[in-house]
């Protein structure tokens, strides 16, 4: 989130760590999948943007033009989830330990590269930020499609959600989202990213769960429905590749027996054995 203010300075334990006069507050945000060419692009992006206005009142002006500095506070709020419930979930902010280095990296890029002065607040503190807005003028920024630093919040949970769900498949299995979009880019493509967002993005990247035991739950659950053969196929694949052994899912197959029905027992194992002949013609375990 970027502000145009007239001042601003941020606090810490009574101290002003940094403060600036006119120019722009940065309220930094770093999600995962982040890295250090995110933080380049936004830097580079904050000396170019023109929004202060000129001498016939138009946004045409760089913080440079306008003898102002830039103050960057970081704030991993920005990457909260208030969407479901009332408790905000954090799960696609970076971990501190990830976005302290990445922050850090940015503002000493952005220092070395300013014509104007760069002041900042203190990573993981509690800050107290004061500031006045000047317009109001406030921008959200993210680079759209790469996981890049954020500025924003809402407005592009969706980009979020989607490329989460995309770092989720590629770890699963690095084909399977180029099949999906394939597979529906002529007839529901809106559909892939419902799928990608909320299948992946949203329940299969939470923390609570190992993948291995994620696709466990998965097979068993395909298998019982008895009716999704190519979504088991893949999903036995994605088993054996995130560490599941061939033991172990016959043992699951065998089990769903008990409960949904000897049946679909049957044809999970069936199916599992063409995929364990398939990989052993291509040399996978």
């Amino acid at each position: 989130m970027i502000q145009r203010v007239t001042r601003a300075s941020v606090t810490v334990d009574g101290v002003v760590a940094g403060g600036i006069g006119r120019g722009l507050l940065v309220l930094l945000g770093v999600g995962r999948g982040d890295d250090e060419a995110a933080g380049r692009w936004l830097a580079d992006k904050l000396l170019k943007l023109r929004v202060f206005e000129d001498a016939e009142g138009r946004m045409n002006r760089t913080v440079s033009d306008a003898g102002g500095g830039i103050l960057v506070v970081s704030q991993f709020t920005l990457y909260g989830d208030i969407l479901k419930g009332n408790r905000p979930g954090f799960d696609a902010a970076a971990a501190p330990e990830t976005a302290e280095p990445l922050y850090e990296k940015m503002v000493c890029y952005l220092r070395a590269v300013s014509p104007v002065p760069v002041e900042t607040g203190r990573f993981r503190a509690s800050m107290e930020v004061s500031l006045v807005n000047d317009g109001p003028v406030t921008f959200l920024l993210e680079r759209q499609g790469s996981g890049a630093f954020s500025g924003a919040s809402g407005g592009n949970m969706e980009d979020e959600r989607f490329q989460r769900g995309l770092d989720t498949v590629r770890r699963i299995d690095a084909g399977n989202a180029g099949r999906l979009e394939e597979a529906l880019k002529d007839i529901a493509p809106d559909l892939y990213r419902y799928i990608i967002g909320f299948a992946f993005g949203d329940v299969i990247s939470r923390p609570g769960l190992d993948l291995k035991t994620r696709e466990t739950v998965t097979v068993s659950a395909l298998s019982a429905m008895g009716n999704a053969q190519p979504q088991l196929r893949v999903h036995l694949n994605a088993a054996l590749d995130v560490g599941c052994t061939r033991a172990e899912i016959v043992e699951i197959l065998m089990q769903i027996a008990v409960y949904a029905g000897i049946p679909a027992s049957l044809n999970a194992l069936s199916l599992a054995k063409e995929v364990f002949a398939e990989r052993d013609a291509k040399g996978r375990a």
